[in-house]
């Protein structure tokens, strides 16, 4: 009898006509169908040049683009991951109250403003030293067996990407943070298609590049979607009073300090590093002096960001501390 009864009971509980389906449940049901959506297409997204080099290139070219991917991901969790969620954190609470809140959208402006500029000059650190000193370090880690490959021009090519990858992890937040669902399913079409754009470029870039077209590929991925996300933004704030895209931008002094030490940084790599340099001297002694010279340009780096970036590092501050309200700039 108990048998029975229980029997009874789970095919009450398995009939579907005896759920009430609510409007709010099928909103909510309709939300998260948009976001598996989305998911699906940033897998591809971030996934599909790898299938695209498995398919078509060697162990050798998968190995050397794996090490590569590797070292770059330790760059993206230890220090982009911190100020995204900080950011993604502050553009959720605002929600959709921006639209129509002319105090929460001067917020707002300010918050996107610090962080995507945080991000930039993180990226703009590894833009200038990643490409002089790849081989460095992997001859350093990994010795000749992988400093003698692509791989230290692969991830010369990678810090540089590592830049776009900074700045768009902040602007696809904003971006995904803000929309209403007719705009969600108008980017999720987008998506579509620079999925399909990003396949097409990895596997003509692969088989033309190897490792290094990937990273192109990758590249040229990014490349669009920050396109997409920073019209978005400049629509989004278009009535706010003094709002430019190009304030997202590191200021000149910062940007002309990057490029006086790469060019620095270049020629020291160029002496130090050179094969004839490394059979006459050995690698660890030419390796001490062309770090020595990397310690110096990082110190003026830094001193040039403090020094032309002091409003930014203020509001980086108060974003951390979970502050979002304007700040009096003198």
């Amino acid at each position: 009898m108990q048998q029975m009864l229980r029997w009874r009971f789970l095919q009450d509980c398995l009939k579907v006509n005896s759920w009430q389906w609510d409007a709010e449940d099928r909103q909510t049901l309709n939300i998260i169908g948009h976001f598996a959506v989305q998911a699906a297409e940033k897998l591809l997204l971030a996934e599909g040049s790898k299938f695209a080099l498995v398919a078509l290139e060697s162990n050798y070219n998968q190995g050397v683009y794996g090490l590569v991917a590797n070292l770059g991901s330790l760059v993206v969790r230890l220090l982009f991951t911190p100020v995204e969620e900080a950011a993604f954190t502050a553009f959720s609470r605002a929600g959709l109250s921006g639209k129509t809140d002319p105090n929460t959208q001067v917020s707002l402006a300010q918050v996107l403003t610090v962080a995507v500029k945080a991000v930039s000059l993180l990226g703009l650190l590894a833009a200038t030293l990643g490409p002089w000193y790849s081989y460095t370090l992997l001859r350093a880690v990994y010795s000749e067996r992988w400093a003698d490959t692509e791989a230290p021009s692969v991830l010369a090519c990678y810090t540089c990407y590592l830049l776009l990858l900074a700045v768009n992890g902040i602007t696809e937040a904003f971006v995904h943070a803000v929309l209403d669902p007719p705009a969600l399913k108008s980017s999720n079409a987008l998506l579509v298609v620079f999925t399909a754009a990003h396949v097409v470029c990895s596997l003509v870039l692969v088989k033309a590049g190897g490792a290094a077209g990937l990273v192109l590929a990758d590249t040229l991925n990014m490349a669009l979607r920050i396109a997409y996300s920073t019209w978005y933004i400049g629509k989004y704030f278009s009535k706010v009073p003094g709002f430019s895209i190009l304030q997202l931008l590191p200021s000149s002094q910062t940007v002309l300090t990057c490029c006086l030490v790469s060019a620095v940084l270049a020629t020291s790599n160029h002496h130090f590093m050179a094969p004839k340099a490394l059979q006459q001297q050995g690698f660890w002694q030419q390796a001490k002096l062309h770090v020595g010279v990397g310690v110096v340009g990082l110190a003026v780096l830094i001193l040039g960001i403090v020094t032309g970036e002091r409003t930014t590092a203020q509001l980086l501050v108060q974003l951390r501390q979970g502050k979002t309200e304007p700040v009096k700039r003198e």
